[in-house]
């Protein structure tokens, strides 16, 4: 993924070298070039060097674009600490309670338990159910994460003293029994189906982790 980020100057002046060049890697606030400052400007003849991440007040520091912010925000409802928080799906955490008396787990919990931590690469993480005609986006996105089902590929029993990275690779589906009862739906299905094709086309073994009420009406 790349990503452009202005790197400003304190003030005018001209440039007598760059410190760092296209395609290197740079830490936040390493020098990348260097400066003389023109006539007139508060130190003139001065020679500064400009940070990456610029000064305060710079667009690094002002937090998130408003894009990548709605996304940071979205992946948020989708989490189990999300639904479960205020603003999110005010029934999960009776939902979750119910279910850890009866001595069961949320889809989440059940793949943390069950993959190699941090290894899941998730599919369709933003899908919301098919019913925009009666209910509004942000009740969808914050009560039917994912259309009920939790998909993506992941590895099992990998890493060190385990399984090499093709060995241990897997396609994960987990039905979430916390929105709209498990039930299928159509963006569920496209996920379902997603999967099962990337399963076939890369020879994975595929864990399905069932538990729903079946077909969803309407």
């Amino acid at each position: 993924m790349k990503m452009e980020v202005p790197v400003g100057a304190p003030a005018s002046g001209r440039l007598l070298e760059l410190l760092a060049q296209p395609g290197s890697v740079v830490e936040l606030g390493q020098p990348v070039a260097l400066l003389r400052h023109a006539e007139g400007a508060a130190a003139a003849g001065a020679e500064e060097a400009v940070a990456s991440g610029g000064g305060a007040g710079s667009e690094v520091d002002a937090g998130p674009r408003p894009d990548l912010a709605r996304v940071l925000e979205r992946r948020f409802w989708t989490t189990d600490e999300g639904r479960a928080s205020p603003g999110g799906d005010p029934k999960f955490a009776a939902r979750v309670a119910g279910r850890a008396e009866r001595g069961q787990r949320t889809a989440r919990q059940n793949i943390e338990a069950l993959v190699d931590a941090g290894s899941l690469f998730e599919y369709g993480r933003y899908a919301v159910a098919a019913q925009r005609g009666r209910r509004k986006l942000e009740e969808l996105e914050r009560r039917t994460p994912g259309d009920g089902l939790v998909t993506g590929v992941a590895s099992v029993n990998g890493g060190a003293g385990g399984f090499s990275a093709a060995l241990s690779k897997a396609a994960v589906v987990a039905y979430d029994a916390t929105v709209l009862a498990g039930t299928q739906g159509y963006f569920n299905h496209a996920k379902l189906d997603r999967m099962l094709a990337l399963a076939e086309q890369q020879r994975l073994p595929l864990l399905l982790l069932a538990q729903g009420g079946g077909g969803r009406p309407g």
